[in-house]
């Protein structure tokens, strides 16, 4: 009864590995120890590519989806750091994630098409966040879009981050009313702010009227809102470097794209 048990395991186990694999189509380096080593389901579609180093270490593990496209990658480098990277019809859009030799979190972002998109975190070895950098997406590419620093106690440090986003009094709003909102910051102290606020598009190209508006962060703003339904706010926000004061304000460090989301009903 035993043996039989055995053999329909082995059995099973047999005919699960040749579904999955196909050893015909692997890739060999001069040693004979294998570099490439395909896996595929019966009905012949790649599932799975392990990459792997003279020595036998694995270099990374491409997993495919059922159209042969990459999902994911995974790639182990000689310090033992281990990344994952998410793909969409062949593209790095998704989560992306670096771990320490411990497995704990080293890095974590976001991927659109190979860009960074919104908040790229890093980790210290011990788990905890130390630093937030934000990117936006504009026109394809990867724009940089302020930074947040973070103790150990997990509070924004202030002095060394520069971050600035739109806080709305009321996310929505009756037909008629204005919006009322005003700018959270972290700033260097040495920094001045200021904020091209006008009628931009998705990539902030201005499409008509732009109006130049030096900041207070005690100062509510208002806009006019455009339509019933979504309305989105697009500022661009400047910082300067105001410790040797110049004629334009001081030296241009940066641009943050700010952007919010509010809504009119009727």
């Amino acid at each position: 009864m035993k043996n039989r048990k055995f053999i329909l395991r082995f059995f099973i186990l047999l005919v699960i590995y040749s579904c999955q694999s196909n050893i015909d189509k692997n890739e060999y380096f001069t040693n004979g120890k294998i570099s490439k080593e395909f896996f595929q389901v019966r009905n012949g579609d790649l599932t799975k590519v392990i990459n792997y180093s003279e020595r036998g270490d694995t270099l990374s593990i491409l997993f495919l989806n059922k159209e042969g496209n990459l999902d994911s990658v995974c790639h182990y480098f000689k310090n033992g750091v281990l990344s994952t990277v998410s793909y969409i019809n062949g593209d790095a859009t998704g989560l992306a994630r670096w771990y320490f030799p411990n497995r704990r979190i080293k890095e974590d972002v976001n991927l659109y098409k190979g860009h960074r998109k919104g908040m790229h975190k890093y980790f210290n070895m011990d788990g905890s966040l130390y630093q937030i950098n934000f990117y936006r997406i504009i026109d394809d590419s990867s724009f940089f879009n302020g930074i947040i620093r973070v103790d150990d106690k997990g509070s924004i440090i202030p002095d060394s981050s520069e971050f600035a986003e739109i806080h709305a009094i009321k996310d929505t709003i009756k037909k008629g009313e204005l919006f009322n909102y005003e700018f959270r910051m972290y700033l260097k102290p040495n920094l001045l702010a200021r904020a091209f606020i006008g009628n931009f598009d998705e990539n902030f190209n201005v499409l008509d009227s732009l109006s130049l508006e030096h900041l207070d962060i005690d100062i509510i703003n208002q806009v006019k809102p455009t339509q019933i339904g979504e309305n989105i706010l697009r500022i661009i926000f400047e910082t300067k470097e105001n410790i040797r004061p110049k004629e334009d304000g001081g030296e241009l460090l940066g641009k943050m794209y700010l952007e919010k989301k509010y809504f009119v009903k009727d």
